[in-house]
């Protein structure tokens, strides 16, 4: 992996809305993305670094994965990616800048403490910067026999540099391992990345 391992109305593409979407958080999150836009446009460096090691390609789950900074890049290297989030703004977001760049997603608008992606497994699942631990407690049945999951997310120790996320949405110092049931982790890394953010990072796959 590249480190050292630790034991207006606008369109939108295939998009389906479901689930009891929290209104604080749509409220929050739509407000954001109104305002900032696609604020964030690069993929994260892990996912790259991770999935570019994965074969075969297949089809893709991006869960919360906001205005599709990794959505797309998924699309872009061959994948068949399904963009799941609670913000139907980043969702129609994502759609204009993956119709921009020539590739294709499938959209869904889900409140993932509510209810499930529909479709699936898939052969790939990647959960960038969102913690929700009953999600990855059942996460293995989201992956396909043989499919790879990739997650990277803050710990508590990224509060020593940085001020978010708060307390509250960080991970314990090697919780990550622990919550992913089913699934073999083929290699993990906790520690400062070179985007000065102290994370654990892990990418299991699910036997068969």
């Amino acid at each position: 992996m590249g480190r050292t391992p630790v034991s207006g109305s606008v369109p939108s593409h295939g998009l389906s809305t479901l689930g009891a979407v929290s209104e604080t958080e749509r409220v929050r999150w739509e407000a954001r993305y109104r305002d900032q836009g696609r604020r964030l446009t690069e993929p994260t460096g892990f996912v790259v670094e991770a999935v570019s090691r994965i074969e075969p390609i297949g089809t893709a789950l991006d869960l919360a994965g906001g205005a599709g900074r990794n959505a797309i890049w998924l699309a872009a290297h061959g994948w068949t990616v399904t963009l799941v989030d609670v913000s139907p703004t980043a969702l129609d977001l994502a759609s204009i800048a993956a119709a921009e760049a020539g590739v294709e997603l499938e959209t869904q608008a889900v409140d993932l403490d509510d209810a499930a992606p529909v479709g699936g497994p898939w052969d790939l699942v990647v959960i960038a910067h969102y913690l929700n631990r009953e999600l990855l407690e059942r996460v293995a049945t989201m992956v396909r026999p043989g499919g790879h999951l990739v997650v990277t997310h803050p710990t508590i120790h990224n509060l020593e540099r940085n001020e978010r996320p708060p307390k509250d949405h960080l991970l314990q110092p090697g919780e990550l391992p622990g919550l992913l049931a089913g699934l073999h982790v083929v290699a993990q890394f906790e520690g400062w990345t070179p985007e000065d953010r102290h994370e654990a990072q892990i990418v299991a796959r699910r036997p068969g």
